[in-house]
């Protein structure tokens, strides 16, 4: 499974900036506060037309959360360019991030890239994990892990659990960053011990292979747990995983069935592949061979080659002699095509 990463931070929100921007016009605030956007918008636009970078900052956020005001995120860019061009730091994160995802401009990686590094030397934590995670991947930038890693453990030390987890990636050997394993270990533990989900997965799938620390079936399901009842696919796969195996845990293979079915249900495709084959052996869940069907080719239309095997299988037993069916025979060298050894040697067995 591939790691998950988090995306750009999100937008620097109005109330993060209330009291920097206090001064820009306190009836606007108070319009704010007491939920007459409308009114709010229309003090600090005044205050944005007269050129005060603050208040095109808010008025440009106004617009991107469409508060007041139809959500126009072409018009807050607009207002977040006056403003950066100022020097206004929060407003070059948010227009790096719209120039990132493309949202009411043209995307733009380069465009992104400069203004999340000239935020980002002027202290912006949500700057410096951007452009240090665009860095660190040689995400439509050149790459350079040493500056990435700098600029992580700036915004890692300020408690952004997104950057202590991509820190913790990187210095356990990933994306070309030399390996420390306790560098790792500590960043990685302090952002899951903070809800960041995809820390706590990692953490989890750390303890059940013992990889980067001491194996532990009950840290491994207490932190993939944590993980999975935030939702994330991985980790609810994972804990189903442990249960169909009694691995931790009491062998459960109904309590293994709900959690694969949730990941299922989100299209991780090894979840979908196993809920499919406790389905036809009735483990956990009702026989029904249909539903089977139903899984493993949801997990072999995203060329899952275990998924694309099992089908194989599946059709050749269904319908007859192998020769006689297509999708059995498609199946087969989809999955051998996908480099699945057991493939090779099906096909190879019933073309004697």
């Amino acid at each position: 499974m591939k790691n998950k990463l988090p995306g750009f931070c999100a937008l620097v929100l109005l109330s993060l900036l209330a009291s920097a921007c206090a001064s820009s016009s306190q009836r606007g605030w108070n319009a704010y506060h007491s939920g007459d956007n409308e009114l709010a918008l229309a003090e600090w636009t005044a205050l944005a037309d007269d050129g005060d970078p603050e208040a095109q900052f808010l008025v440009g956020t106004m617009h991107e959360e469409g508060r007041g005001v139809v959500r126009d995120s072409a018009v807050a860019a607009l207002w977040y360019l006056a403003a950066a061009a100022q020097g206004h730091a929060p407003s070059q994160v948010n227009l790096g991030r719209l120039y990132a995802t493309g949202d009411g401009v043209q995307r733009d990686s380069e465009e992104a890239a400069m203004w999340y590094e000239s935020a980002a030397e002027d202290g912006q934590t949500g700057a410096q994990y951007n452009y240090g995670m665009m860095l660190l991947l040689g995400e439509d930038v050149e790459a350079d892990q040493p500056r990435a890693t700098s600029l992580l453990t700036r915004a890692a030390r300020k408690d952004h659990s997104g950057a202590q987890y991509l820190l913790g990636l990187a210095l356990s050997g990933q994306f070309g960053v030399e390996r420390e394993p306790k560098a790792a270990v500590t960043w990685m533990r302090r952002s899951a011990k903070s809800g960041n989900e995809s820390a706590q997965h990692i953490l989890g799938t750390w303890y059940l292979h013992g990889s980067e620390l001491p194996q532990s079936d009950v840290l491994a399901e207490k932190w993939l747990t944590l993980s999975a009842d935030q939702g994330l696919a991985e980790a609810q796969y994972l804990v189903g995983w442990m249960y169909h195996k009694g691995q931790g845990v009491e062998q459960d293979h109904e309590t293994a069935a709900q959690w694969m079915g949730l990941a299922a249900e989100q299209g991780l495709a090894i979840a979908q592949t196993n809920l499919g084959l406790m389905h036809l052996r009735g483990q956990g869940v009702q026989q029904d061979k249909r539903a089977a069907l139903r899984l493993l080719t949801a997990a072999a239309d995203q060329g899952f080659e275990l998924a694309e095997f099992n089908l194989g299988l599946l059709y050749t037993k269904v319908k007859g002699p192998y020769d006689d069916d297509p999708r059995g025979k498609s199946y087969l060298r989809r999955a051998a095509e996908g480099g699945l050894d057991s493939a090779e040697e099906r096909i190879a067995f019933n073309m004697h």
